[in-house]
């Protein structure tokens, strides 16, 4: 009997420890959360980083919903113009592992709608303040961005975003290129590649096109001091372009007549007065471009079949 008493005020001590260590939790979020209505983000986000220190926060979607919601009010009060905010990725991580843990509709809703307006603010912060010296940050900002929309949304496309980013930032290169006497090489490359991305997702992109075409024609013309020399400049950017389009049938077609179009120029280039080195030399050269355009219509060819085909 006395056995039994002695078991029955141990297992009451138990559940008493028990209901004592569960609204420890719950009592914190509240206290985190009344701190959050009444914008007192700084004393919020003190208690919420206590409640996280117990085992059970970590798997509940609202204690993380709860946190994702406390620091991105203290972003909003506190670090909103700070590109390099702490709080913000913070709370974009807290959002997502809300996610991860399969909330209700509700909790996932509400979570889906703050990792937007997250996302979208480092979109902002990524294009407001765009230039050479800040094209790293810009393009680290925009990655968050785009992390950050699909975690919410996984189905999002960013050709369109992609696009628009990819130009403003290759031209921001462009331009520090052309602005300056003592040229970076790395800037042109970096503003080429961003252009020949951009046709990547758009092949007919009217701002592409030309950009690389003011690039490489600026390039070309620098030690060009004749109109022979021009008309070798314009050749030579209209090549770079159909070499960027190898893939489609007319490309191929077109660098295989212009291959010829040379080795015809080359071959007139000789009279009954050359010698017969020259002679040599020029079916040699005519030769070699002569392969390389039928290996252009073949490649042209074979294309037009896959088309035909699909």
């Amino acid at each position: 009997m006395i056995l039994s008493r002695t078991i029955c005020n141990m297992l009451l001590a138990c559940l008493v420890l028990l209901a004592l260590e569960v609204p420890a939790q719950n009592n914190g979020l509240a206290e985190a959360l009344a701190a959050y209505q009444s914008q007192d983000s700084e004393k919020a986000r003190t208690i919420i980083d206590e409640v996280f220190k117990t085992p059970d926060a970590v798997t509940d979607p609202v204690a993380w919903q709860t946190r994702g919601f406390i620091y991105k009010q203290y972003y909003k009060k506190i670090e909103s113009s700070a590109p390099n905010s702490e709080a913000r990725p913070i709370a974009v991580e807290a959002f997502a592992k809300a996610l991860a843990l399969n909330p209700s509709p509700q909790v996932a809703d509400n979570v889906k709608k703050a990792m937007v307006y997250l996302g979208v603010s480092y979109y902002n912060d990524a294009v407001s303040n765009m230039s050479a010296a800040t094209a790293k940050e810009s393009e680290q900002l925009y990655g968050q961005y785009r992390s950050t929309i699909l975690t919410a949304h996984p189905e999002q496309s960013f050709t369109q975003q992609d696009i628009s980013f990819k130009l403003a930032l290759g031209g921001i290169y462009s331009q520090s290129y052309s602005r300056y006497t003592k040229k970076d090489k790395t800037q042109l490359q970096k503003a080429i590649a961003l252009f020949e991305e951009v046709l990547e997702l758009d092949a007919a992109n009217i701002t592409a096109h030309y950009n690389l075409g003011v690039l490489y024609f600026n390039e070309v013309l620098k030690d060009v001091t004749s109109k022979e020399g021009v008309k070798d400049a314009i050749e030579s950017i209209q090549l770079r372009k159909l070499e960027r389009e190898s893939d489609h049938p007319d490309a191929n077609c077109n660098l295989g007549i212009n291959s010829m179009n040379k080795a015809v120029e080359i071959i007139n280039t000789v009279s009954s007065e050359s010698s017969y080195s020259e002679y040599i030399k020029v079916r040699d050269e005519a030769d070699a471009l002569y392969k390389k355009a039928m290996e252009h219509f073949k490649e042209c060819s074979e294309i037009k079949g896959i088309f035909q085909n699909q």
